[in-house]
């Protein structure tokens, strides 16, 4: 074995506790009004993980605009997706949940990168509380491996008592 790497090995052993979770999560997220952002953060800190915040590529459109596209699952140009998911071994996907709905920025994530994700964690914000279920042909149109989806209501996320664990 190259010393050179050998070294790299053992320092990134050292470094970093043996832990390769950390490295190996990629955190994607949307937020129109900041309650998925601020899920993102909470997980980030805990995880420690790369983070990209996915925007509309344009002008974002309003609200009523922005949930009619949801509910006819139309995609957008998107921007802020630098980093590949096949480079890592999950993709954690933070989205907003609209008319029951993945909001359009999340799905048009899925539709670029969807083949090339090894392992997602979808994660959706919603007032209502929308169960996993009313997204879950939203993700198969894109992806079809390995999925695990939580729903937490928009005011859990701002009172600070989310449960990670199962992450």
């Amino acid at each position: 074995m190259d010393i050179g790497l050998l070294s790299q090995i053992c320092f990134e052993f050292y470094a970093f506790g043996n832990t390769t979770i950390n490295m190996a999560n990629l955190l994607v997220f949307y937020s129109r009004t900041g309650t998925t952002k601020k899920l993102a953060q909470q997980i980030s800190a805990q995880l420690g993980c790369e983070v990209n915040e996915i925007m509309y590529e344009g002008k974002k459109p309003s609200f009523p605009a922005a949930a009619f596209q949801a509910t006819r699952k139309s995609t957008t140009q998107i921007k802020g997706d630098e980093q590949c998911p096949s480079n890592f071994d999950r993709l954690i996907l933070l989205s907003p949940i609209w008319a029951g709905k993945l909001s359009t920025p999340a799905r048009s994530y899925l539709e670029k990168y969807g083949k090339r994700i090894n392992d997602l964690a979808l994660i959706a914000t919603s007032k209502s509380g929308e169960q996993p279920g009313s997204i879950e042909s939203d993700i198969k149109m894109f992806y079809d491996g390995p999925t695990t989806a939580r729903v937490f209501k928009s005011d859990t996320v701002n009172s600070g008592n989310i449960d990670l664990s199962w992450l």
